[in-house]
């Protein structure tokens, strides 16, 4: 099956190009990209949560905790505050320090963010969650290096990093819904794998989908060797709570589609293309067997049952396809190198942004084949 990319123009900067042409979601190699495409109507289960349901704040206690960096937002749940400033010590940077900084519109960048866009500037919003919100400085993030590199190879384009701590797919569609007036040429959705299907639940828990957790589950979960219980957060809570759960399994990633597709068609609604990108964990990427093998005996899972967050994703690759949305799966492209992630929290690395930030702005996402539906890298 070929699917097709919903847009109403054509994208103005290599970029935009590049990414429709690597997407997992392919369009046929005899639709140009100039062609106007007519995408029927989709029947779809997919789920969407209304914000006056959601009881957001008070299921986010960091709202309150971390007052020096986030503040509660009425349509997007929370932003970041404007010209916020954090520094914390990091031993693994080289600087052994990071700092975070946003600018007027709470993003994550040095310079103020303009109404308007310059002249004949295309702008690119990238959103995710705390991995591309950074643990690394804004310059190092890469939303910033790929701007860089785009500039290099003479294109005017300016990538914006919108992308903030605890956010998930419920976010990620009210940040654009936010920040529509912006002139967006280009949407980049960073999906973590590791946590935003669960992250997804924990918002449908909030409206009336409550699951009573199991008198062992938290004993189970403890069990966890200490340092897999310390960043647990970053794969192995969602791989336990939908093994848990199992029922959560179709309805977190209904939701997740739900948001998804409505956020591909308010961009459409823009003159925008989005791009789904789809960010493995530390722990999915390397494969340590180490890891595995631990975390199966504490949570009483077997191998199957550990690759959930993999499988979900497949699921979801197959979702967007059907609902045309253009989508790269990094996995393929990470799985082999090293160094990617902090080995303190398991956040993306300065080597994991530079890596990202080069492979979207040199094409190598050339190497899917409509034959092979699992690149490896050359």
């Amino acid at each position: 099956m070929v699917c097709r990319v919903r847009r109403t123009n054509r994208p103005k900067h290599r970029l935009a190009i590049l990414l429709i042409a690597v997407a997992g979601c392919r369009q046929d190699t005899e639709t140009r990209l100039d062609t106007p495409l007519d995408v029927p109507a989709l029947e779809t289960k997919a789920q969407s949560t209304d914000s006056q349901n959601l009881e957001y704040v008070e299921q986010r206690p960091f709202l309150t905790r971390e007052v020096d960096y986030y503040q509660a937002d009425p349509l997007v749940g929370h932003v970041h505050l404007p010209n916020a400033r954090r520094e914390f010590e990091w031993q693994e940077h080289p600087r052994g320090e990071i700092v975070f900084r946003t600018n007027n519109l709470g993003f994550r960048e040095d310079a103020d963010t303009e109404p308007q866009a310059r002249q004949g500037v295309e702008r690119v919003l990238v959103t995710g969650d705390s991995h591309i919100d950074g643990v690394v400085w804004n310059q190092e993030s890469y939303p910033n290096l790929l701007e860089g590199l785009l500039q290099v190879d003479g294109q005017e384009v300016e990538v914006l990093n919108g992308a903030a701590g605890y956010y998930s797919p419920y976010n990620y569609r009210r940040l654009l819904e936010k920040h529509a007036g912006l002139g967006l040429s280009t949407v980049i959705v960073t999906f973590y794998t590791g946590n935003d299907f669960l992250e997804s639940g924990v918002v449908l828990e909030s409206t009336g989908h409550a699951n009573n957790r199991p008198e062992d589950y938290w004993p189970t979960f403890n069990s966890l060797p200490k340092r897999l219980r310390q960043v647990a957060g970053q794969h192995l809570n969602q791989t336990f709570y939908l093994n848990t759960f199992p029922h959560m399994q179709q309805e977190t990633l209904d939701f997740a589609i739900g948001e998804l597709e409505a956020m591909s068609l308010h961009a459409t609604d823009l003159g925008a293309t989005i791009i789904v990108l789809l960010l493995p964990s530390k722990l999915d990427v390397e494969s340590n067997e180490r890891d595995l093998a631990e975390a199966g005996e504490a949570l009483k899972l077997e191998d199957e049952q550990l690759r959930i967050n993999q499988t979900m994703t497949e699921r979801l690759k197959g979702r967007l396809q059907t609902a045309g949305i253009p989508y790269i799966d990094l996995l393929p492209l990470m799985r082999g190198r090293s160094n990617l992630y902090w080995e303190r929290d398991h956040h993306l690395s300065l080597e994991g942004h530079r890596v990202i930030a080069e492979l979207l702005a040199t094409g190598a996402g050339n190497i899917f084949d409509d034959t092979d539906p699992a690149p490896k890298l050359n």
